[in-house]
């Protein structure tokens, strides 16, 4: 088994050829029926959840406790407020009224993240444009907050004409040369505009030549019969539980919950109800919708921000990112 299309690239370059397999359009073959994929299911033109027509809303973030005795205060509130003995039905008003009694409890309790501010589009802004602003901000009694950031840049811009010796920088700070030169592409936005990054991104993930299996070419060894059976038991809590200890603290949450990895480490009743979540998946072999969701993060590259294709490179993730880690760290573990 290949872990990554590089690990196949890889091994196939160490075996031998024939002039036969050069050709990759004879490694597939026509379906009789142009609505079934490989495994015989019925697929439309198009699926709706992937380019869904309602968007959905974005919440800001939280702020966590600290001590232990915070945490113990949350998880019995979580206690008060998620019944753990009545049966799952409906799975995905389940999921959302865990989110939302979390996101609500930690706003209330513990304030949220200051978003990110809406000044931006001062940054491509010439100086004596930005004097101009400025000068009006002042007149007209602008945001505090919006008159300090454009004050801010006009004072980086104008101090980027001086001479700069950086040999010197990086010699007597090198992380903070790199944290003051890669500052602005942090910030940096796409300036296209929703139709054109649809079409973009549509036509990437759109399987032009979907009607079509792959056939095992000859210069690939077959697959060894598998030693023991697959165990299609559910997993335990126990299961569940060591998997959350071992991930990652730092990952980020989705903009569509704001939930992320923590909650579930310091309570046990949200564990629990997580373990039932996916136990009842796992019984009904079906996925949520609202699991199925995801927001995809520019973070820029190089060059202009007009084109998706070139400057910004795209980071999904996930409207509850720990579901699939758990179900892939899960299997590898069986």
């Amino acid at each position: 088994m290949f872990l990554s299309y590089r690990s196949l690239t890889l091994y196939r370059r160490s075996c031998y050829i024939g002039n036969s397999s050069g050709n990759l359009s004879d490694l597939f073959v026509e379906v009789n029926n142009p609505n079934l994929n490989v495994a015989g299911e019925v697929l439309s033109e198009m699926p709706s959840a992937i380019f869904p027509s309602q968007k959905p809303s974005l919440l800001v973030g939280v702020k966590l406790p600290r001590s232990k005795s915070e945490w113990d205060r949350a998880n019995e509130y979580f206690r008060m407020q998620i019944n753990t003995s009545r049966e799952l039905r409906n799975l995905n008003m389940e999921i959302d009224h865990l989110n939302g009694t979390m996101w609500a409890y930690f706003s209330a309790n513990y304030g949220q993240v200051k978003a990110r501010n809406d000044f931006n589009h001062y940054n491509n802004m010439s100086k004596s444009k930005l004097k101009k602003c400025l000068r009006n901000l002042k007149l007209q009694n602008g945001k505090l907050e919006e008159i300090k950031y454009v004050s801010r840049l006009l004072r980086k811009k104008l101090r980027s004409h001086v001479q700069r010796n950086y040999e010197e920088e990086l010699s007597k700070d090198f992380w903070k040369f790199c944290k003051k030169e890669f500052e602005e592409s942090e910030t940096q936005e796409p300036n296209f505009d929703e139709s054109s990054c649809y079409d973009y991104f549509r036509n990437i993930f759109f399987e032009k030549n979907k009607n079509r299996t792959f056939n095992l070419p000859s210069w690939l060894k077959p697959f060894p019969v598998p030693s023991s059976n697959f165990d299609l038991e559910c997993p335990t809590y126990q299961e569940i539980t060591k998997i959350i200890r071992k991930m990652k603290s730092s990952g980020s949450p989705c903009p569509i919950d704001q939930i992320s990895i923590i909650p579930f480490k310091r309570c046990p009743i949200l564990r629990t109800q997580l373990w039932r979540l996916l136990s009842k998946c796992w019984t009904e072999k079906y996925i949520p919708t609202i699991w199925k969701r995801a927001v995809a993060v520019f973070i820029y590259k190089k060059d202009s921000p007009d084109n998706p294709a070139n400057c910004f490179r795209a980071s999904h993730v996930e409207s509850f990112h720990l579901c699939d880690k758990e179900q892939n760290f899960q299997i590898r573990a069986r």
